[in-house]
């Protein structure tokens, strides 16, 4: 959450630690800037410490913990379009991370107000398919999922929420066109959203929900929290 909404740049204790320059992450909430200002008093109050501290801060989150039900749906999906629903920071990248490990993919994440179409030319330029400039969104769409769908290629779109109406029906014709050419062509993609989608022939949603509370706790406790089991459970 840190690192994909804060302005960084303001950030010199978490800038070193990031896998891509910090023009690569676009801000979006000021209030979590705040919170990673909070971050940064605390561990310079404690110099012995921050060392460790900043390993913490961005370490590999630990293995997936009580989403085996939601692991095992994922592994069955074999063809069609498969979303996971769930409120923001439930899991949902945890647990499409979890089963990519073995997944030739492409994956892309989309931000509030972004239409398809970077992410359509991005993928088409990664499967090396041409295509002229002019080419529309709902074209481009039709020909990643044809593509995608030959080379038995899973796409992985996350956050799709912002594809959304408000009655959950998609609205963005680039993505519209996209999964109608993978339903044609038997392909496969994995989506999530925070909010529901209007239901749709071979479109098949799993609502998460949240953590249940003893797995809550073995997250919190990889984690390195220590606490009374009454305390970990809030």
């Amino acid at each position: 959450v840190v690192a994909a909404r804060c302005r960084l740049k303001d950030f010199d204790y978490i800038a070193p630690l990031l896998p891509y320059p910090i023009t690569q992450y676009a801000p979006a909430s000021l209030a979590y800037t705040h919170i990673a200002d909070e971050i940064g008093a605390l561990i310079a109050s404690h110099p012995r410490r921050q060392k460790s501290a900043q390993k913490k801060l961005l370490a590999p989150a630990p293995r997936l913990s009580g989403r085996d039900a939601e692991l095992a749906w994922l592994a069955s999906a074999r063809r069609g379009i498969f979303v996971l629903v769930a409120e923001d920071g439930t899991g949902k990248s945890a647990l499409t991370d979890e089963y990519l490990a073995s997944q030739s993919s492409i994956s892309h994440t989309f931000h509030p107000r972004e239409s398809s179409r970077l992410f359509l030319l991005a993928a088409l330029r990664r499967l090396g398919v041409l295509h002229d400039a002019r080419t529309s969104d709902e074209e481009l769409g039709r020909m990643l999922g044809c593509e995608a769908a030959t080379r038995s290629v899973l796409l992985v779109l996350e956050d799709i929420e912002a594809m959304l109406a408000a009655d959950g029906k998609i609205v963005d014709r680039g993505l519209i066109a996209l999964f109608d050419a993978l339903l044609q062509n038997a392909g496969r993609c994995i989506a999530s959203s925070a909010r529901q989608l209007a239901p749709a022939d071979r479109v098949f949603v799993l609502d998460m929900g949240p953590l249940a509370p003893e797995a809550a706790r073995a997250l919190l406790r990889q984690r390195g929290v220590r606490g009374a089991e009454a305390d970990l459970g809030k």
